[in-house]
């Protein structure tokens, strides 16, 4: 099998990586060639999964490490794309199988939502996503999969305050479905969050335009006009003590 990795220590630093050397690197796992975290994970990965593996020093380099790069008992993070199994690569397989694994990180990634870990979400959505890009032809549902995805990530990115990634993905979303309603919600949430208040205001009506029963569009279109009053406020305060 052939995969596609990058390998940090758990300061962050990265000690090995395969994508930029643009090549996959071919493993023979179960035969001790590889690490034992390796040799477990791996193992249960299926072609076009994206997987991180966390290997404690009894499953990676042990009390003898590898130096110079690793250093004794080291845990070791490792991100593996399984690109290639059987002789057979990603982008060979049908359409079904293809998006039938991006429906499984998707899976992977609501699991996490309930989880609280919106980092692991985001990655899971964004996974989905960017193995979408191996469909050879593309319909309405992978659309509607692909927009799905998109709100749901952003919701993670809020949470996580990358509201200038959020602002970007929900325009994507909207590009792809102008009637897109979470993805102006959350588009409304980021642009609240930072201080964009009339871009906020627009989101939000446009999202009460397209589901005029939903609660929390109407709840935070409440909150935008409340914290831009205040805010107008305080600059005309200011603006008074100037002068």
């Amino acid at each position: 099998m052939k995969v596609h990795y990058e390998g940090k220590l758990t300061t962050g630093e990265v000690f090995d990586e395969s994508y930029g050397r643009g090549e996959a690197l071919s493993v023979n796992i179960g035969t001790g060639q590889v690490i034992k975290g390796w040799d477990v994970g791996v193992m249960s990965m299926h072609l076009g999964e994206k997987a991180e593996l966390t290997c404690g020093p009894e499953y990676a380099y042990g009390a003898s490490g590898s130096p110079p790069k690793i250093p004794a008992n080291a845990t070791l993070i490792f991100t593996v794309e399984l690109v290639e199994q059987d002789g057979v690569e990603m982008g060979a397989l049908p359409d079904e199988e293809i998006f039938a694994n991006c429906e499984a990180v998707k899976l992977t990634g609501n699991e996490a939502v309930k989880a609280k870990d919106y980092k692991m979400a985001a990655t899971c959505y964004n996974e989905a996503l960017t193995s979408m890009q191996k469909l050879k032809v593309r319909n309405e549902a992978h659309k509607n999969f692909a927009v799905i995805c998109i709100q749901n990530m952003s919701m993670c990115l809020n949470n996580l305050g990358e509201y200038a990634e959020t602002l970007s993905h929900c325009s994507g979303a909207i590009d792809l479905d102008p009637k897109a309603v979470k993805a102006y919600y959350h588009r409304a949430v980021a642009n609240l969050k930072m201080k964009n208040f009339d871009e906020a205001l627009a989101d939000a009506r446009k999202a009460n335009e397209i589901d005029p029963k939903n609660a929390a569009v109407r709840e935070i279109y409440d909150t935008i006009r409340k914290e831009k009053a205040k805010a107008t406020q305080g600059e005309a305060a200011a603006y008074a003590k100037a002068f």
